[in-house]
């Protein structure tokens, strides 16, 4: 996309680069990301002015355009998880009870562990299902 006219530079890269944080930060409400482009944004001048025709006939805005759409579109196709919503865990939520908490209920007053008791021999329906009364006799026979 250009007129036919040289175009030599890394700005497009720049104008990419800024773009996509810019847009990630605001499509995750990050705005740390937001920030950063600001910065990038002061520090490299009026990158804004730059991306539309008859500013300076000797800078390539087509390129300067081009890359702060392709980091529009790059910023909405690429999904970021680790910016989404914190996990809350149940001692998180204002409505815990500590006294209904099935971990909790392990440990005594004074903050000693007690696991529950182990089951009886006879109580471990696993046991009786994979036990037998069958006598297995291994003959292990060798080949001289």
């Amino acid at each position: 996309m250009g007129r036919p006219s040289y175009h030599i530079g890394a700005s497009g890269l720049i104008y990419v680069l800024v773009s996509f944080i810019f847009f990630k930060g605001i499509f995750t409400k990050y705005f740390r990301l937001m920030a950063v482009s600001f910065v990038v944004v002061l520090l490299y001048g009026g990158m804004v002015w730059y991306m539309f025709p008859k500013v300076d006939n000797h800078i390539s805005w087509e390129g300067h355009l081009s890359g702060f759409l392709t980091g529009l579109f790059m910023a909405l196709l690429i999904r970021t998880p680790q910016f989404g919503k914190p996990v809350m865990y149940n001692w998180e939520h204002p409505d815990f009870n500590p006294k209904e908490d099935a971990f909790i209920k392990n440990f005594d007053e004074s903050g000693n562990f007690n696991p529950p008791p182990k089951p009886k021999e006879g109580e471990n329906e696993i046991k009786d299902y994979f036990s037998s009364s069958m006598k297995v006799i291994y003959d292990f026979l060798r080949n001289n």
